[in-house]
């Protein structure tokens, strides 16, 4: 049921230090994964994951331990007829149990299972849509405190971003429709591009990078435009300066002949427009092949991840790699977590085993897990069973210096995107992930310092210490 590999992985860097060591292993055997989501499934305490299977149309729970274990537990088989596509997890029916959505290749529905709360899962329902949409987003598009499901639909002669509104209890509606100026969307991506508060979609038209700004009640205004070089490709967003915007990576095709893809790097300037800030020559693969955004280092800023899918010769030669961001949307050459012809997909990342450093979990040939061992550490994570935030330091009701360092860190069942901190009431500093370290200076006196942690779909955790400083 279980495989392990286990090898230690040494690269150069020339930003924050000098190597990063993982360690990795193996999960299920005879199948090809390509999608997982992972989440707190039965709330344990302790990260699961779900494969979806697609040459097979087996979709896998493996059950979290400590440390990081997996053990696979459970298949479901969706026929593979239907080209079942990519995976993800969110609690739709608000019973505070994750579910998992599945996509399809060419049909055109998606499949809701809903969790028992025990890292188990039933099909509850068969949501038709009206061209298949492999690629798909979650998020509360109407402020209700549901979640909604985006998704993109193309065929021959139209591109459209539809949403399905949820009822409440995982039901669906269908709500507004983004007809998109582009013959195909390849990628697209959602979030608060310009910072009001409500959920933003983002595409390519392989001229632009087109915002459409949520209104807050599930529709959509016009869009921002912002010119790019570079074809349509795959998307991740992040945050690439300090600024806490919300900044595009584009990965394209760099030319047929080639040796490297290219990313782009977007910056936004806090409204939903972007500018090029840099362009890097990295990975190898399709242009499309995936990456992922997260703060490897814990410098406050996020790296990327990329998986290539590359064939013949260049199968074997770096299919995972990460990339380090200097702190201005910069990014270092690429770095080789593992190279071998795995021909990995959409990497995901998250604390498996709660140390503070980033984690990378990428669907291959089988399920690949990398436990950071020497990235440089913040805060020790709150148990992902509930959602909260944790204050490492400073300790409370202390007695410091007026300058002092907040280390802070949030975890939850579908995990923390972003943290707040808070003084006396007012919020002084954020920043997207689950990891939080800001220096302040204060007045002499009593201060009450508050960590927000925000969930990926909705509410926020907190925590509060008094401090005294001097």
């Amino acid at each position: 049921m279980r495989q392990w590999l286990v090898l230690s992985l040494l690269v150069v860097s020339s930003f924050s230090f000098a190597q990063i060591t993982y360690s990795s292993a193996k999960f299920g055997a005879n199948m090809f994964s390509n999608s997982v989501a992972i989440g707190d499934f039965d709330r344990d305490g302790h990260l699961d994951v779900a494969s979806m299977d697609g040459a097979d149309g087996l979709l896998t729970i493996f059950h979290g331990g400590s440390g990081g274990s997996l053990t696979q537990t459970v298949q479901y088989q969706v026929p593979a007829n239907l080209s079942p596509a990519f995976v993800q997890t969110a609690d739709l029916n608000g019973d505070g149990i994750l579910d998992l959505i599945v996509s399809k290749e060419f049909t055109p529905e998606l499949e809701i299972w809903y969790g028992n709360g025990n890292a188990t899962f039933a099909l509850n329902q068969v949501l038709q849509i009206n061209t298949p949409s492999p690629d798909f987003a979650l998020g509360d598009v109407n402020g209700d405190g549901s979640v909604d499901i985006i998704t993109s639909q193309s065929d021959d002669t139209s591109a459209q971003v539809v949403v399905y509104v949820n009822g409440g209890h995982g039901t669906f509606i269908k709500g507004a429709t983004i007809d998109a100026s582009v013959n195909r969307i390849q990628r697209f991506a959602t979030g608060d591009f310009n910072r009001d508060g409500k959920l933003d979609v983002l595409l390519s038209s392989g001229t632009a990078l087109l915002m459409y700004p949520g209104k807050g009640d599930g529709t959509f205004g016009a869009p921002v435009s912002s010119p790019i070089t570079g074809s349509q490709g795959s998307i991740v967003v992040g945050s690439f300066n300090h600024d806490s915007n919300l900044d595009v990576a584009l990965r394209t095709i760099a030319c047929n002949t080639c040796n490297s893809d290219k990313i782009l790097i977007y910056l936004n300037n806090g409204s939903g427009h972007f500018t090029l800030a840099t362009t890097v020559f990295a990975g190898k693969g399709s242009g499309s092949d995936g990456m992922a955004a997260g703060d490897l280092n814990n410098d406050g800023v996020m790296d990327l991840v990329i998986a290539n899918r590359a064939a013949g010769a260049d199968a074997t030669t770096n299919p995972v790699q990460y990339l380090l961001n200097d702190g201005t949307g910069h990014f270092g050459a690429g770095q080789t977590v593992i190279a071998t012809s795995l021909a990995p997909w959409l990497p995901v990342l998250r604390h498996f085993n709660r140390d503070s450093q980033l984690d990378i979990l990428v669907p291959a040939q089988s399920v690949y897990r990398f436990l950071a061992k020497n990235a440089p550490t913040n805060c020790t994570p709150p148990s992902p069973a509930n959602l909260s935030a944790h204050i490492c330091t400073p300790a409370a009701s202390t007695t410091i210096s007026r300058t002092f360092t907040v280390r802070a860190a949030g975890d939850s069942p579908a995990g923390v995107v972003r943290m707040e901190l808070w003084v006396d009431g007012k919020k002084v500093f954020e920043n997207w992930g689950d990891q939080l370290k800001r220096t302040i200076t204060l007045a002499a006196g009593v201060h009450r310092v508050t960590i927000h942690s925000i969930d990926r779909f909705k509410g926020f955790g907190s925590a509060t210490e008094t401090i005294t400083t001097k």
